[in-house]
């Protein structure tokens, strides 16, 4: 048979095969192609074994003559030829021919011998016993090994086999073309696939120690990192060896250990905490001085206290921290105030915020034996600062959410501000004591009557009342507009405010003891002024005053009526103190013929305001007021959504019960807040500044207090007092003169 020849170097196909061929040792195989590469045609297909030959190949340097006979596939598309595998062929003869480059040869098919049928040499036997021999070492995926035995079962005789293993491993030699017996194959394919093994384990072991070498490298420099660490980790000795004992059960593990991933993040955290990193302890007390009056007006109380403070500090290095706790309603500055202080102190300034935590491992961390434990906020509070003597804001204490069942959180918070304790607090993380004594704590609240009393036990306690309207001018003048310029993208300067327009905006638009409001009201004057420049061009406004606001901002909410204090038959108005600040408290009292003689409270009262009520009336009988026993006695305090309570109304009920059973009117703008007893004594209150403020902001001349608070008219601004009445009683008798005269 004579058929064109394609030469293979270092490739030998078997019969049973499929497989994309190139021409090889032809200049010309873009002609070679296009005699060679129709479908259907034949050709032989001979292995050259040496890379020596040039050219077209001697029939010397194939494989004792043998080949295959090949049929080029209708799936060629040319760039390459896809043949089928059909017989074994004998090479007689190769002839060249010089004109076309195309070789031919006379080639004799030579099948294989045909094998006896019996159970040793049926295709599927041969095939398991040689995967048996190698399946445990054959380096296949799972979907790959279920593909070669649907393979192998599909295989026909054993030259099919043979042919589909060589074909599956990409492996060959042309010495399977010369075994007759299909022993002798089956020899020669289990040789070549037990050498790819070999070679395979060899390689996966070399890449594994080579990979094992460079964790072992980076296990060992990480260890010897984490020592190096330690050794310069500026701590007490308990920790330095509770770190070694740490770092020691690290080496000892395996890199994919799980406990190394948890170890390696309690080093993490502990050689990240300052243990005996304390900061400059050079204070000048006046720097500390001019710094909190640059950042605050007013706030004398606190501001003395902050230089006490410092100037212990300065005696005595060694002293321990105070835990002071500002009490004020919102706005008042108390987290601006703690910020201002770290900086006239020299301190890193950090802050944990205490609303709503109920779970005790907030503060004490969790324990290391459960999953995804972490240190408590305090630890991690310290661990965000360079140093362990920061001022820490506790912001919010007083809103604490108690929880039994996870720990009482409240407790926990003693060792922390408890100075005999603090020096060696105990985070359930950490399992080392951690220094507090140098950290100076300073709370905030809005009531103290929320704090727990263990933990206002340890706590000092400085009470920032509200700011009279001055104070609030004098704010809003040197910082507030100053810096809503700064947010609204205008010039120092740009947009100037009057001092009427700005008591314009005090008196008609906020009700509060702060000035928080306010400062969102001068926000929204100049977030106005800046959309009218963009929308309007030129007709820019540079000078804010009374009616400027008043355009901006609209009809003020707080008018004059809502400061007008003349009172009614049956209506008197008293003082009361709230989180937010002292607020105006009217008491009504109507006297309902036709009724049972019951007495009727309205308005949300509490406990304690309904016993005042109940002291008022007996008190008033006793004053000669009666009525007769199907008149209810009607006692209405608004706003009846808004709950009261609180021991300071007695006298002002009094009052009210008074003027409706006695038909009297009481004098104009007058107020008053007061206990009173069965006796008729008039008892001491507490909030008295919010309550005189609040008396100034409602417009209110003559205010009535208890006796004993006037002492504490020597802490209230001078222009309140000059604004106010103030006139301290003992009896109730002297108020019922006061307020409906003689």
């Amino acid at each position: 048979m004579k058929i064109p020849i394609l030469f293979m170097q270092y490739r030998t196909l078997l019969p049973g095969q499929q497989a994309d061929v190139t021409p090889a040792g032809y200049r010309k195989k873009d002609k070679i192609r296009d005699v060679l590469g129709k479908p259907g045609a034949q050709l032989g297909l001979v292995t050259v074994t040496s890379d020596k030959s040039k050219g077209i190949p001697e029939i010397g340097v194939t494989c004792e003559k043998y080949c295959t006979i090949a049929k080029v596939s209708d799936k060629s598309d040319g760039s390459n030829l896809i043949v089928d595998v059909e017989e074994r062929a004998l090479i007689e003869k190769i002839l060249p021919d010089p004109v076309d480059e195309i070789v031919y040869g006379e080639l004799t098919a030579k099948p294989y011998p045909p094998i006896a049928d019996n159970e040793d040499t049926r295709p599927l036997t041969l095939g398991c016993k040689l995967l048996d021999s190698l399946y445990e070492r054959l380096p296949l995926p799972p979907d790959d090994d279920a593909d070669l035995r649907k393979g192998l079962v599909a295989a026909h005789d054993v030259d099919g086999l043979i042919a589909y293993i060589a074909n599956r491993f990409r492996i060959g030699v042309p010495q399977l073309l010369a075994a007759d017996r299909a022993e002798d194959r089956m020899r020669i394919a289990k040789n070549m696939l037990t050498g790819l093994v070999i070679t395979s384990e060899n390689e996966r072991k070399k890449a594994s120690s080579k990979r094992g070498e460079r964790e072992e490298k980076e296990e060992d420099e990480e260890v010897a990192e984490y020592r190096r660490r330690i050794e310069e980790l500026n701590a007490p000795d308990e920790v330095k060896q509770k770190l070694n004992v740490e770092l020691k059960k690290f080496s000892a593990l395996p890199p994919m250990a799980i406990d190394k991933h948890s170890i390696a993040n309690y080093l993490e955290t502990v050689l990240g905490l300052p243990w005996l990193n304390y900061g400059n302890a050079d204070i000048r007390l006046g720097d500390v001085a001019r710094i909190l009056d640059e950042d605050h007006y007013g706030l004398k109380e606190v501001k003395e206290r902050v230089l006490e403070y410092i100037a212990v500090r300065i005696k005595n290095p060694d002293g321990k921290a105070p835990i002071l706790c500002l009490v004020g309603a919102p706005g008042v500055g108390k987290s601006s105030i703690a910020r201002s202080i770290a900086r006239a102190v020299g301190r890193e300034y950090v802050r944990m915020s205490l609303g709503g935590l109920s779970d005790e491992a907030d503060i004490r961390g969790f324990r290391r034996t459960y999953v995804g434990s972490a240190p408590g906020r305090i630890v991690y509070s310290m661990s965000k600062v360079k140093t362990s003597d920061p001022l820490m804001l506790l912001d919010e204490i007083d809103k604490l959410a108690p929880s039994a069942a996870r720990g009482n959180i409240q407790s926990a918070l003693l060792e922390v501000l408890d100075p005999e304790q603090n020096n060696s607090f105990r985070d359930h993380y950490l399992e080392l004591p951690y220094d507090l004594s140098k950290v100076f704590f300073l709370a905030t609240a809005n009531s103290l009557s929320d704090i727990p009393k263990p933990l206002l036990d340890r706590m000092e306690i400085i009470e920032i009342s509200g700011y009279t309207q001055d104070e609030k001018l004098a704010i809003a003048q040197r910082y507030l507009v100053r810096k809503q310029l700064k947010e609204c993208g205008l010039a120092e300067g740009e947009i100037a405010f009057d001092d009427d327009a700005i008591m314009f905006v005090v008196e008609g638009y906020t009700r509060e003891s702060g000035v928080r409001e306010l400062e969102r009201k001068i926000g929204s004057v100049c977030r106005k002024i800046v959309k009218k420049q963009m929308l309007e061009g030129g007709n820019a406004i540079t000078r804010v005053d009374r009616g400027v606001v008043e355009d901006l901002l609209g009809v003020p909410p707080f008018g004059k009526a809502d400061r007008d204090t003349a009172g009614e038959i049956g209506c008197v108005t008293g003082l009361a103190w709230t989180a937010a600040g002292g607020v105006t408290l009217p008491i009504e009292v109507r006297l309902v013929p036709g009724g049972k003689g019951e007495t009727i409270m309205t308005g949300s009262l509490g406990d304690v305001m309904k016993e005042s009520a109940e002291i008022a009336l007996s008190v008033v009988r006793a004053h000669g007021a009666t009525r007769d026993d199907k008149t209810d006695i009607h006692i209405h305090v608004p706003e009846g959504a808004t709950p009261k309570d609180g021991p300071s109304a007695g006298i002002t009920m009094a009052c009210a019960l008074m003027s409706a059973f006695k038909s009297l009117k009481p004098r104009d703008a007058i107020a008053m807040t007061g206990e009173l007893t069965l006796t008729g004594k008039v008892l001491k209150i507490g909030g008295l500044k919010e309550k005189l403020l609040a008396a100034c902001r409602a417009g209110v001349k003559t205010v009535l207090i208890p006796k004993d608070n006037e002492p504490q008219l020597a802490d209230i601004p001078d222009s309140v007092k000059d604004a106010l009445r103030i006139v301290p009683v003992e009896k109730v008798d002297e108020v019922f003169a006061l307020v409906f005269g003689d």
